[in-house]
């Protein structure tokens, strides 16, 4: 499969984060990585590219975190985001998760290595992504 029609065919798909996605056998993407199959896996196992964008990238072609895994693991982990309200959901959850991180810290204190004008841009920060979060929650309750 070529580079440009592989990025063509991969869709969005929601799971713990938003990824992209296109079908492929475990051979194909050995393939495609320029991989050798490794003895005693099967080249026919149907499974999944993902493309995590917000992920380290990892290939030339693709911008995000690239690799493979078998069907039934994906689809245990990953639901397709069809509609803007799925889009919606998974941008809070991402969001959610980002601030409780964020909010952890801050509830330790300033360390020693962050100076002053760091930390309130952390606190400002945090503020900005408060907000933005209950404005996702509202549109969400309108759905």
């Amino acid at each position: 499969m070529s580079k440009k029609l592989l990025a063509l065919s991969m869709i969005a798909f929601a799971g713990a984060s938003l990824v992209h996605a296109a079908t492929m056998t475990r051979q194909e993407y050995n393939d495609y990585r320029g991989w050798q199959l490794p003895e005693g896996e099967n080249g026919n196992d149907v499974g999944y590219i993902i493309e995590d964008r917000a992920g380290k990238k990892n290939t030339e072609e693709l911008d995000g975190f690239v690799q493979w895994l078998p069907k039934d693991e994906f689809l245990r982990k990953f639901s397709p985001a069809e509609t803007p309200q799925d889009r919606v959901r998974l941008e809070q959850r991402e969001l959610y998760t980002k601030l409780d991180a964020l909010e952890n810290f801050l509830d330790k204190g300033q360390p020693s290595f962050i100076d002053d004008e760091q930390w309130a841009l952390l606190q400002e920060q945090q503020k900005h992504m408060d907000a933005y979060n209950d404005v996702l929650v509202k549109r969400i309750t309108l759905f």
